[in-house]
């Protein structure tokens, strides 16, 4: 609504149909102007975004470009933090293996404190974050085969009104097991409520 230098976005897309979408981020890449926006909407991170800054392990981390740019470079930094970490351990375990055979041996009692000590003041490498926070989700799959058909309506419309209906089917709407459905359309226009005509937790109009 008024020029700003500085634009704070926190999660503009949700909610939005597929033209708000687009007018959002022709908007942002037309504006010139410095934006920061918080978003889990990969897409839009890409199109109109060249820094990405991602809070972890209690610190932040800034990439430059897009969100796939950020992708590559995360992965770099954490087999690079992998290998240090993994370096140290395989010092710490030498040393510590030395201090343990030689603890009470005269001969070497300098060399071990002197190990001990420089243990003492080393700073260790942290395990990095796992990079894949996401869990697995277990599905149990039913022992039951499908019907070739899971959905079939035939003469009805979605709405509140048969004076007004939202959405006029076709004829006869069949959806099969092979099937795989995308509803698109602008806010507003019944999406929804077709899902939860289907569901019976609307009425369908005849």
């Amino acid at each position: 609504m008024q020029q700003v230098d500085l634009l704070i976005l926190d999660e503009p897309t949700n909610h939005l149909d597929i033209e708000g979408i687009s007018f959002l981020e022709s908007f942002c890449q037309n504006r010139g102007k410095t934006l920061l926006c918080i978003s889990h909407d990969k897409r839009f991170l890409n199109t109109v975004f060249d820094q990405v800054v991602e809070i972890a392990d209690q610190q932040l981390y800034r990439y430059k470009g897009n969100y796939d740019d950020y992708l590559d470079q995360k992965i770099a930094r954490y087999e690079q933090q992998m290998k240090q970490f993994g370096n140290q351990q395989k010092y710490l375990e030498q040393q510590e293996a030395f201090i343990n055979r030689f603890r009470y041996k005269a001969s070497k009692a300098a060399q071990v404190q002197s190990r001990i000590k420089m243990l003492d003041k080393m700073e260790t490498i942290e395990a990095p974050e796992d990079m894949h926070t996401a869990k697995s989700i277990q599905i149990k799959r039913s022992e039951r085969r499908l019907p070739a058909t899971i959905l079939t309506i035939v003469d009805a419309i979605v709405g509140y009104d048969t004076q007004y209906p939202l959405i006029s089917l076709p004829a006869k709407l069949e959806v099969t097991k092979e099937m795989q459905i995308g509803i698109i359309g602008k806010n507003g226009v019944g999406k929804t409520t077709l899902i939860s005509s289907i569901l019976g937790q609307q009425i369908l109009l005849s």
